[in-house]
């Protein structure tokens, strides 16, 4: 097994892992913090863009960097519109 595909498979484990705790706990209110939500889109986006990769293959490098990057936008500013946080200004104050 690779490299590659050994993170693969251990990722997709975590990420089933992870949402089975989440719906198993739906009814539930927590208080996530700003680290949580950094790092729950970090996990978004970064299954999103390989899914934009993987599906968009027939596209050009620069049209499918294009496509990522408007994507990312439009994720930041759903975050910004449902939250009124700027995830720029989140990872910043790392």
């Amino acid at each position: 097994m690779s490299e590659e595909e050994y993170y693969k498979k251990h990722i997709s484990l975590l990420l089933r892992n992870l949402s089975k705790c989440c719906l198993e706990n739906s009814e539930d209110y927590h208080r996530y913090d700003d680290k949580d939500l950094e790092n729950a889109t970090l996990i978004f986006s970064h299954v999103l863009m390989d899914v934009i990769f993987s599906e968009n293959k027939h596209l050009n490098e620069e049209k499918i960097n294009d496509l990522a990057i408007e994507v990312g936008s439009h994720v930041r500013e759903l975050i910004r519109w449902s939250t009124g946080k700027d995830m720029h200004e989140i990872v910043k104050i790392k």
